[in-house]
């Protein structure tokens, strides 16, 4: 795994929009930091530069080359043989998540959401058929 460079917070809190860096006070460090929190690679910086000048900014019909690249991706660094015909795209993290319990989960099952994802999951997985629930998960105590 190699290390990420991040700028200095104050850099990083005067330059960011998001509301991970906006809704709170200079003295709060919100836990929900993600990988939108951190630089973006030169190679996607790049790319989306070349799509927005070409104005190609319409939604996708499916996930292209991201696919193998995907594959290549969970093949090299975890050792997960994944046929590119199943990854899908999904518009943020909740919707990814509702969608794959969709999938695996039957109507009459459980599922607990831990903290920090349940806050926005949670809204997200009541369109599910399932019973979904908020948890927090310790190292000393476990799922309550």
């Amino acid at each position: 795994m190699s290390v990420i460079k991040v700028a200095p917070l104050e850099h990083i809190r005067r330059e960011r929009s998001s509301i991970t860096w906006t809704r709170f006070l200079a003295d709060v460090l919100p836990l929900f930091v993600a990988e939108m929190d951190y630089p973006l690679a030169p190679a996607i910086v790049a790319t989306l530069g070349e799509r927005v000048q070409a104005s190609d900014t319409g939604y996708l019909d499916g996930p292209g080359p991201l696919a193998p690249a995907v594959a290549q991706f969970a093949l090299s660094r975890w050792g997960w043989h994944v046929e590119p015909r199943h990854v899908h795209l999904a518009t943020d993290v909740s919707v990814g998540i509702v969608e794959a319990l969709r999938l695996a989960v039957p109507t009459t099952g459980r599922v607990a959401i831990t903290s920090p994802r349940s806050r926005s999951a949670l809204p997200a997985a009541s369109t599910l058929f399932c019973s979904a629930t908020r948890t927090t998960c310790t190292a000393s105590s476990g799922i309550r």
